[in-house]
């Protein structure tokens, strides 16, 4: 395993995507991602959306390069396996349930908050079937803004000079930017937005990324083998790194692929991990 990350340990005990996503970023700078799953069904993203041979497209992109261990965490000894896998390791990622990391004997500190609303700021369609994206949030862009689409009865507005209250408006003034851009193509959105230096880009749709060849050139689109010798093709990884590049290692692994190989680094005998498969422990 190479990697600028390499020789970290990461164990993951988590589902579907906020922190199967961060440590996918660490696997793929060489971090050694450990993903405990459930004995049976596995994480839940193993079978969401578009399928490959019963497994998920999603779930080969998510967990590439990580090594799945088939954990059953309602077994004191299953619990066990995981505080030692914990112990040994660098880092802890989790998104479980407030306070079910805790029964299972880990402590750790919460912090966090929202970020104040921002408004204009706000995905709008256009005449062609297309999207834009647009940041009419400073006091002088968003003044511009409503010049654009004719409403200068809002750039006007006592009541929207600045960002709190146009906060507490933010349905009327997505409604007007709304009845606006579906009159006119993703272009001439784009051309206007930008005369008048009012942030706003294209949203691509998947075709769009395909196609396009800057993503192309930044080898943001991967060929990925799948179990069976199926080839597709899979978003690349950022950020780009010119001595350490990343790289895809293998793709999401079988649920309990490395189950065996894991433990037998912690030091159980072939014969432990054996009785514990029996009883249902690990898988």
């Amino acid at each position: 395993m190479g990697g600028p990350l390499q020789g970290i340990r990461v164990v993951e005990i988590g589902t579907l995507i906020a922190a199967p996503f961060a440590a996918r970023l660490m696997a793929e700078f060489g971090v050694d991602v450990v993903k405990i799953e459930a004995p049976q069904t596995g994480d839940p993203l193993r079978k969401w959306r578009k399928l490959h041979e019963g497994t998920s497209l999603w779930w080969y992109l998510q967990s590439r390069n990580k090594k799945s261990v088939c954990v059953n965490l309602k077994s004191p000894e299953g619990v066990e396996i995981v505080k030692r896998l914990a112990a040994e390791a660098d880092v802890v990622i989790e998104n479980l349930r407030p306070g079910a990391l805790e029964k299972l004997g880990h402590v750790r500190e919460r912090s966090g908050g929202a970020l104040p609303g921002i408004a204009p700021s706000n995905t709008y369609p256009t005449e062609d079937d297309g999207y834009v994206v647009i940041a009419g949030n400073s006091d002088p862009i968003f003044r511009r803004l409503m010049q654009v689409i004719g409403r200068p009865d809002l750039a006007d507005d006592p009541a929207l000079v600045h960002n709190d209250g146009r906060v507490r408006h933010c349905a009327t003034l997505d409604d007007a930017i709304a009845a606006w851009t579906p009159h006119h193509s993703t272009e001439d959105v784009l051309a206007a937005l930008e005369r008048a230096d009012v942030p706003a880009g294209r949203i691509y749709s998947v075709a769009d990324i395909v196609a396009d060849p800057h993503y192309q050139a930044r080898d943001m689109l991967l060929q990925a083998q799948l179990p069976g010798g199926a080839s597709v093709k899979m978003p690349g990884i950022v950020p780009k790194l010119s001595d350490t590049p990343s790289e895809v290692r293998w793709p999401g692994p079988a649920l309990g692929e490395h189950t065996g190989s894991v433990l037998g680094e912690l030091g159980f005998a072939s014969e432990e991990i054996e009785r514990l498969r029996r009883e249902g422990v690990v898988q």
